[in-house]
């Protein structure tokens, strides 16, 4: 049910999460088991401070930023997953203010946003955001300190094949015997 089934990561990775001083590229493999309308709550995957994350509201993939002024920016999927089914999302953000967002492979749209970036002060964190739990199984979270090329998408999402290069962090459900997390 979602419920304390979270992971929380070293605070140590905040600079390496900063996307006005690295591109940075979050991948996140899920089947959603609710649907749920606030995207406040039900993070797939949350950065320090929430001040990115990636959520499913309305099952509904969608990326967001935070600047240091409180303004959010979004730029949603437009692409509805079922409850059940196995999706993937890859967020993007890059040192330019630009998102990017793709659903099953596929480029599903993009935004821009600005201001300066909110500092880490909070663990990142797989599967809640604040004090909320996602309702879906995560097989595996990914990111990396560069943008995916296109081919580094469809790899991803059609043949399981991650770029190492600007590897940050990897977190496969397999590494566990498969138990769901």
């Amino acid at each position: 049910n979602g419920v304390n089934s979270y992971i929380n990561l070293p605070l140590s990775l905040a600079n390496l999460t900063n996307p006005t001083v690295n591109n940075v590229s979050i991948a996140v493999g899920f089947i959603p088991l609710e649907i749920h309308p606030n995207f406040w709550d039900y993070a797939l995957i949350s950065g320090y401070m929430y001040n990115w994350f990636v959520s499913i509201p309305g099952n509904v993939p969608t990326a967001y930023i935070y600047n240091s002024a409180g303004t959010l920016y979004s730029v949603s999927s437009g692409v509805t997953v079922s409850v059940g089914s196995y999706a993937e999302v890859v967020a993007m953000y890059n040192t330019a203010y630009n998102i990017y967002i793709y659903v099953n492979g596929r480029f599903s749209g993009n935004g821009m946003w600005s201001g300066n970036y909110v500092e880490a002060t909070q663990y990142m964190r797989i599967g809640m955001r604040g004090s909320s739990y996602v309702y879906a199984y995560i097989s595996y979270a990914l990111i990396t300190q560069k943008l995916f090329s296109a081919s580094n998408i469809s790899n991803l999402y059609s043949n399981k094949i991650v770029s190492g290069p600007g590897l940050v962090m990897f977190l496969d459900a397999t590494f566990y015997n498969g138990q769901q997390y």
